[in-house]
């Protein structure tokens, strides 16, 4: 009965209409989300992906994206727009990067969309992204797509204003080689050299704008990717070692224990104990297949 009171309240500031066949209008070419996919992503992206689909990415923990060549830390309860044709990657991180991504189409730009690609999470969008997730398990196309636009007309009115990190293209294509996959054993010289820059300077511009210094990143990525690789594929130690840019299975299991405290199989049969309980938080392995 007081909702139906506090209703009636609000209903009695409307006037009355001058014209009753004319009301609001929506704005020429508004539509919904469309073709909307919703999934969970626990693992980062080695290398620069773009596709022509906007992306809403929802962290549950903290991660860092580069966006156009641009650093953008996002926390939980902060969420990443992107707009299609973005240049964006996850890069292996010294945590997990569990994250949800909502992924849609619009045939224009729409006016619900976020101006900024960091924007706050309310209280009032949290459960409609629950929503949301519902609706799209239920195969309820409408409703998906009118909670989506509800969430995103939300996040919109709350950007949050940081300063971006733009990269210089030295660091950029320095971070791209890290991460790319077939370039994963290349060091620092033969970075430098492909940069036309000495060794040192290379250091220091790197540390300049990354916060920290190039060795470091390396064997940061490296751990990142060979812990995710231990986590979710069925390669063996020596491939992963491979992959990972070390010359031997020695040479990335003494790294490996120095930095984990572990040794890689030790870590692996830790993970796969855990799989087998789930009370004990740690998701199912995934086939390299699957990523």
């Amino acid at each position: 009965m007081h909702s139906i009171l506090t209703l009636k309240k609000k209903a009695g500031q409307l006037p009355l209409p001058q014209r009753f066949f004319s009301g609001q209008l929506l704005p020429e070419q508004v539509a919904l989300p469309n073709n909307i996919l919703i999934f969970c992503h626990s693992w980062p992206t080695a290398h620069a992906q773009v596709h022509p689909r906007h992306v809403l990415v929802i962290p549950f923990e903290r991660l860092t994206y580069y966006v156009d060549h641009q650093q953008i830390d996002v926390s939980p309860g902060q969420a990443i727009f992107l707009r299609p044709y973005q240049n964006r990657a996850v890069p292996h991180q010294t945590s997990s990067c569990e994250r949800l991504l909502i992924t849609f189409e619009v045939p224009a730009p729409q006016p619900y969309l976020p101006d900024s690609p960091l924007n706050q999470l309310s209280e009032r969008a949290v459960p409609l992204v629950g929503q949301m997730i519902d609706a799209f398990l239920a195969q309820d196309v409408v409703t998906c797509s009118i909670t989506l636009a509800q969430i995103l007309t939300d996040i919109a009115n709350r950007p949050i204003d940081v300063p971006l990190k733009k990269l210089s293209l030295a660091v950029a294509d320095t971070l791209r080689w890290i991460n790319d996959p077939s370039t994963y054993g290349m060091g620092i010289k033969t970075i430098a050299q492909k940069l036309e820059m000495s060794p040192s300077n290379l250091r220091r511009v790197f540390r300049s704008e990354m916060g920290v210094s190039l060795g470091q990143y390396i064997r940061n990525h490296r751990m990142g990717m060979a812990k995710h690789q231990l986590r979710r594929t069925n390669l063996s130690i020596g491939q992963i070692a491979i992959h990972c840019g070390y010359s031997s299975i020695y040479a990335f299991s003494h790294a490996f224990k120095g930095v984990v405290g572990q040794s890689p199989n030790q870590y692996r049969q830790q993970h796969i104990e855990a799989d087998a309980d789930p009370a004990k938080g740690i998701g199912h392995r995934r086939r390299a297949s699957d990523t």
